[in-house]
């Protein structure tokens, strides 16, 4: 019981932190159903206050959707691989911004389609993230008469669904860019509220890169793909996908073997399962329907045995029972302090990095001076503007972005940046987090390596 209180009082804490922090509102409006093939209106209304600085509103919509934009607030358009971008290097002076665009979906399409998005902007020298609401929109045939075939209306057995939670991972497939594996995975939530974990084990030589987190905290680290919930999202059923990118020296033609445990908070006590191998592809941006009818033809839960959380990621013995069976799991320790180093030092020449190097691991902060829409001569502006050390270089979100430094330690980059505001005339730095090689929001690299934010 005195668990559940300190889990249940930590959620509240951390929950009571997210609202604090939003002061940035952003609404959506756009019609629940409507005709395939017809051109259907979304109207974006963010609230933003005085924030004036670097700002984007980003949705990822499935395939076969175009967009037609109306209204941008003069912000940089960009729709590219099913990614809509609005992009701000400097937000407009009024407190409420407006989009407005028109989607545009292929006349075949038909049933229940997702739409997610984030907002991103500066606040505090940080990068804040608002993941927005997942918003469904039912396609209907042109005519508007019903249809009764077609993969996305396809029936199915509601009886034949699983019990209580559970996870399942459809066959990888090949990226169409050809440079990778696409692993899509389906977690049913049942009446599962917060508190939820996915972690995927997966095979030496690959590098994982987050698509579909649905509201998750996404992390890689020592080969074990994670995703984290506080609070699932709205709908029962919804879809995880992350990608596989070879490194140097793994074949790009074979398949890579994974296997993964789903784990939750149910009736004060903690459950795990194994995700469960579904044996066919989950095609791209399913709807709720598909989802339901992969799932309802899949086959029994195989337990997990109690095993201490380091080796259960990496070790999984099969009981033959025809029904799921849930194990207690041992509670984590806590995260190591940080070490509180940095590789930025005054002095260093200038040197412009255009790939960061691979393989890097653990937490840690830089600071990013710089962002635009096209590739500047870096070295020459950085040495103009006396900025020292390593500059790195990266396109992301259609943005060229130039970051410094290599902290460790949140209050040096912090630190960095008041150095940079009295020795150049760099006014707009910020700081940001990486896991390894990949970005994630400051907030969740504070609370992972024990340290405090101040202002």
């Amino acid at each position: 019981m005195r668990k559940s209180i300190l889990l249940l009082s930590g959620f509240l804490l951390s929950l009571l932190s997210f609202v604090k922090a939003q002061e940035v509102t952003v609404d959506v409006s756009m019609p629940g159903k409507a005709v395939a093939g017809e051109k259907i209106p979304v109207t974006v209304t963010i609230h933003k206050g005085d924030y004036t600085d670097f700002a984007r509103f980003r949705q990822l919509l499935p395939g076969g959707f175009d967009v037609h934009p109306v209204e941008t607030s003069n912000s940089d358009f960009t729709l590219k691989n099913g990614e809509l971008n609005f992009i701000w290097l400097k937000l407009p002076q009024d407190p409420v911004v407006t989009l407005k665009y028109e989607l545009l979906p292929d006349a075949r399409l038909r049933g229940v389609y997702e739409i997610t998005g984030v907002f991103s902007y500066i606040r505090d020298q940080e990068r804040e993230e608002m993941e927005l609401p997942v918003l469904s929109l039912e396609l209907l045939p042109p005519g508007g008469g019903e249809e009764t075939s077609g993969t996305a209306t396809t029936g199915f057995d509601r009886s034949a669904l699983p019990p209580g939670p559970a996870a399942f991972r459809g066959v990888p497939v090949r990226d169409p860019a050809g440079d990778g594996w696409i692993i899509r995975l389906i977690v049913y939530r049942d009446t599962l509220q917060r508190l939820g974990r996915l972690e995927e084990v997966v095979p030496a030589g690959y590098l994982p890169e987050n698509i579909q987190g649905h509201g998750a905290i996404f992390s890689y680290r020592n080969g074990v793909v994670k995703y984290i919930w506080m609070k699932f999202p709205a709908d029962s059923v919804f879809e995880v996908s992350y990608k596989l990118v070879p490194l140097e020296g793994t074949p790009a033609s074979v398949a890579p073997q994974i296997t993964g445990t789903f784990s939750y908070m149910h009736d004060d006590e903690s459950k795990r399962q194994e995700v469960r191998p579904l044996g066919v592809e989950v095609p791209p941006a399913p709807s709720r329907a598909t989802l339901y009818a992969l799932i309802a033809r899949s086959h029994p839960v195989t337990p997990v045995p109690s095993v201490p959380e380091t080796a259960a990621a990496s070790t999984t013995t099969q009981v033959p029972s025809p029904k799921p069976a849930t194990v207690e799991e041992p509670r984590p320790s806590p995260p190591k302090p940080a070490e509180h180093t940095s590789e930025n030092k005054p002095g260093q020449p200038t040197e412009i990095v255009e790939k960061a190097p691979e393989g890097r691991e653990g937490i840690y902060f830089r600071v990013q001076i710089l962002a635009t829409t096209r590739p500047v001569e870096a070295e020459k502006y950085f040495r103009e503007h006396n900025v020292p050390g390593k500059i790195y270089k990266e396109y992301d979100g259609g943005l060229y972005k130039y970051t410094t430094g290599r902290f460790t330690a949140y209050r040096d980059a912090r630190a960095f940046i008041e150095r940079l505001r009295a020795t150049t005339d760099i006014k707009n730095a910020f700081v940001t987090a990486y896991d390894g090689d990949r970005r994630i929001t400051v907030r969740e690299a504070l609370d992972r390596t024990g340290q405090k934010w101040f202002k």
